[in-house]
């Protein structure tokens, strides 16, 4: 998925020729962004939860 949508930012046009719909650039961005946001968000609960753990047993 990420990278069909990075093709088409790459390339600037239809994710397919074959397609009849275009997916407009400002939400192929959007979706990239949101992605990202999601897995630094679930990275950090993750971290801050090790890292919890790893401070109470010491």
């Amino acid at each position: 998925m990420v990278g069909l949508l990075g093709y088409g930012l790459y390339v600037g046009q239809t994710v397919n020729a074959e397609l009849s719909f275009q997916i407009p650039r400002g939400w192929m961005f959007g979706v990239l962004g949101l992605t990202w946001l999601f897995n630094i968000g679930l990275i950090s609960v993750y971290w801050f939860r090790i890292r919890a753990e790893v401070s109470n047993e010491s």
